[in-house]
């Protein structure tokens, strides 16, 4: 009847924001974040990005919050990669790889090796044309997760939570990719 509706509702909106679909990296003084408390000690973490100066990549040092959610772990790790270098010229040796404010809808981890990130279509519309960007977007994701991860050896990417032929036209994203893959 009428009056399930409005339970019905607010329901989903909770189980939402439960889940955590934050667009931006949390800040360390944000402790509203689902993925965090605030209260979880720090761990040191390597981000990898394109290098601005020359051909390649460089690592950054970040600090992500080491909650006992590896998942979080994880959506962390992916926020702050698709927020790309620090704009105070701290990390001036590395470009961004997705555009900035590029939101992603969700990040899953199967127990099985696999992480499974849910890309929407704007983010992918707004990555750089190319083989060449398209390849150190797919690796920067692939190399930052499985490089402080354990529990991550593979990355699935699929787009509006549908498979993809590919992002942008060039690299085959059927199947989960590994750091073999490039």
């Amino acid at each position: 009847p009428a009056m399930q509706r409005p339970k019905f509702w607010l329901a989903s909106l909770l189980l939402l924001s439960l889940l955590g679909c934050s667009k931006k990296s949390p800040k360390a003084e944000d402790t509203r974040s689902p993925l965090f408390t605030g209260k979880e000690a720090t761990r040191d973490v390597l981000l990898y990005l394109p290098s601005d100066q020359k051909p390649g990549f460089v690592s950054l040092k970040r600090k992500i919050y080491s909650t006992e959610s590896v998942v979080n772990q994880a959506k962390q790790l992916v926020q702050d990669l698709m927020e790309g270098p620090k704009t105070d010229g701290t990390e001036s040796a590395a470009t961004a790889c997705f555009g900035q404010g590029a939101p992603h809808l969700e990040l899953y981890l199967d127990g099985q090796p696999l992480a499974v990130l849910h890309l929407p279509s704007a983010t992918v519309a707004g990555l750089p044309g190319g083989t060449s960007a398209e390849v150190a977007t797919l690796y920067c994701l692939v190399r930052t997760l499985v490089a402080n991860l354990p529990t991550v050896k593979r990355v699935q990417v699929l787009i509006d939570g549908q498979q993809a032929e590919s992002l942008r036209g060039h690299v085959d994203l059927m199947d989960p990719l590994t750091l073999s893959d490039f």
